[in-house]
């Protein structure tokens, strides 16, 4: 797989996993869940991914990036 990274998962709930990403710099980053690589057909392979982003990185309609509202 492309710009695979190497992490250590904890089990702390059914379906629930926790991980130390503090080493990782400020980025955009997506995990696929366990199996989706060893499905047998091509739609399943791909399987779903969660992505995320690290950092101080900020859209651009989010709240964070719009001017404080005038007062009357």
């Amino acid at each position: 797989m492309r710009d695979t990274l190497t992490f250590q998962g904890s089990h702390v709930a059914k379906r629930t996993y926790t991980t130390d990403l503090s080493e990782l710099p400020a980025d955009k980053y997506g995990l696929l869940s366990t199996g989706s690589s060893m499905a047998s057909s091509a739609s399943a392979q791909l399987g779903k991914m969660y992505t995320f982003s690290l950092g101080r990185m900020q859209s651009v309609g989010s709240p964070a990036a719009a001017p404080p509202a005038k007062k009357s």
